[in-house]
């Protein structure tokens, strides 16, 4: 339904900060494959190369999870290297990463707490928030392009 609600394309830059084992992602995938079916409009190759290539991606906090999204990636048939390993809250490098994403969807990681003392690049401003919630969220309106949608699960609703 999130997915849906977002209405993701061939040329859209799809991205989970906290994939997990990458169920949104395939998700997204799955809606975007299936709107072309359906619609009877399909990419160029350029476009579906690209869209393979760099399309669909995330960041996994844990080793062995982001192994297991990596090869569910692969088994889709999608590319298993899109899957980052690292903290995205620490990953994020406002030069680089800043309005590069077209879509973020995402159901973050509540209640985790902070492991790092600060995070430095981007959040002074909740610079005394023990819990990540505020600044994942923050992160994902950072990631996201002038032309962007949003949808991460929230513990009592779907935001946007």
């Amino acid at each position: 339904m999130m997915v849906a609600m977002i209405d993701p394309d061939f040329t859209d830059t799809i991205f989970d900060p906290a994939c997990g084992t990458a169920g949104f992602l395939f998700d997204a995938y799955d809606y975007v494959i299936e709107k072309s079916n359906t619609t009877g409009i399909y990419p160029s190759d350029n476009v579906a190369n690209m869209f393979y290539r760099t399309g669909i991606g995330g960041i996994e906090y844990q080793g062995r999870i982001r192994k297991m999204a990596a090869v569910n990636m692969y088994i889709r048939g999608l590319n298993p290297h899109n899957i980052e390993q690292g903290d995205s809250l620490k990953m994020y490098d406002p030069v680089r990463n800043a309005d590069s994403k077209s879509v973020v969807i995402a159901n973050p990681p509540f209640g985790a707490e902070r492991d790092q003392p600060a995070y430095p690049n981007v959040w002074e401003e909740y610079s005394k928030e023990s819990e990540t919630t505020i600044l994942f969220l923050s992160n994902t309106r950072l990631l996201e392009t002038s032309q962007y949608s949003c949808g991460w699960w929230n513990t009592t609703a779907i935001q946007f």
